[in-house]
């Protein structure tokens, strides 16, 4: 996600109160969440033409590795789509999800009666960069949580 659209995000979610919030910097769209590398998997440094994310909804899923109700904001982004169904298709990557929602993770730890649906979803559009490739595991996570108290 550009800068631009990761701090006026941030910063609407701050005047909303929201918990927990990951540092603008680590906000990004997760095109696939697999446990496999891909076959002849690269990623795209930077995208021919802009690529907009539209927000659809807050929604909050709960980690059951670390217990936590972690809080996203689902976004209409065909690209996004797109290129999951490619790095399946083509990189034989698997999704480590039944559904794939493209989304940005905002905070990995609201309490678990905090309704998502209460939320002003946002209108700005989402633009987005590039793509890199990471790896994501509970120790990561919990890692975040524990800085975002010490904090």
């Amino acid at each position: 996600m550009s800068s631009a659209s990761a701090i006026n995000l941030y910063d609407q979610c701050q005047t909303l109160n929201i918990p927990n919030l990951l540092d603008p910097d680590h906000y990004h769209i997760t095109i696939m969440s697999s446990d496999n590398v891909g076959d002849n998997f690269e990623c795209k440094q930077r995208f021919d033409q802009a690529v907009i994310a539209t927000p659809l909804a807050y929604l909050c899923r709960k980690n059951e590795i670390t217990n936590t109700n972690v809080l996203l904001l689902h976004l209409q982004c065909q690209p996004c789509v797109n290129r999951h169904n490619d790095l399946k298709t083509n990189c034989h990557m698997i999704h480590r999800f039944n559904d794939y929602i493209p989304h940005v993770t905002l905070s990995y730890n609201v309490s678990m009666d905090f309704d998502p649906t209460k939320l002003p979803v946002p209108t700005m559009e989402l633009e987005l960069n590039e793509e890199k490739a990471e790896t994501q595991s509970a120790e990561k996570i919990k890692e975040w949580l524990e800085d975002k108290l010490n904090k």
